[in-house]
């Protein structure tokens, strides 16, 4: 793998452990915040729980419409811009009701995401290195997945409870441009255009 390669898969790798610890940085501290705003414990389960079945609803059918208009980036990037939105959405949320609202946002963003970045993840690298690199993404998947959660407390400590959102919608934003980055640089290795 030359160079050029490298740097693109260390930047998609980044955009990757940004993704997850956005996806899972307030999640310790969501029911606490729920409840702060008035949520019945029904409503906290609720609020907790539409974001991953909106995500299991969408994950098949936009992998497969990803699959066959033979395009990625879109769907990433859409996925992106999802979670930013939710981010910001979530910190100013005034009710339980709309943060439930607003929560199923994430999901969207995930349910585009996830099925993508696999695809992508394997473009990323030649075909003789990539047994090696899926355990690589996959390590780093566990590190965003462990890195977000393990920081919320310190967050919401120093910041307070919508501190956690802000912080991650800006994770977002430089998950997004951290991946488009790697995007970038692995069409130019590889000159396949538009993934």
């Amino acid at each position: 793998m030359d160079h050029p390669s490298r740097r693109s898969v260390v930047f998609f790798c980044l955009g990757i452990a940004l993704f997850w610890a956005a996806l899972y940085i307030y999640v310790p501290i969501l029911s606490v915040y729920a409840q702060s705003l008035g949520a019945s414990l029904p409503l906290v389960g609720l609020i907790v729980a539409s974001y991953g079945v909106v995500q299991l609803l969408l994950r098949i059918p936009l992998g497969v419409a990803s699959d066959r208009l033979g395009r990625r980036k879109p769907f990433v990037l859409a996925g992106f811009l999802a979670v930013a939105l939710s981010c910001v959405g979530l910190a100013l949320s005034p009710t339980p009701e709309l943060l439930a609202l607003i929560r199923v946002g994430y999901g969207v963003g995930q349910g585009f995401v996830y099925p993508t970045l696999m695809g992508l993840s394997i473009r990323a690298v030649p075909q003789s290195e990539r047994a090696s690199a899926m355990g690589i993404f996959q390590a780093v998947y566990a590190l965003g997945m462990f890195g977000g959660p393990a920081i919320s407390g310190l967050i919401a400590d120093h910041g307070g409870l919508r501190a956690m959102f802000l912080v991650t919608g800006g994770i977002s934003l430089g998950m997004a441009l951290l991946a488009l980055w790697g995007l970038r640089m692995g069409e130019e290795d590889d000159g396949s255009g538009d993934l």
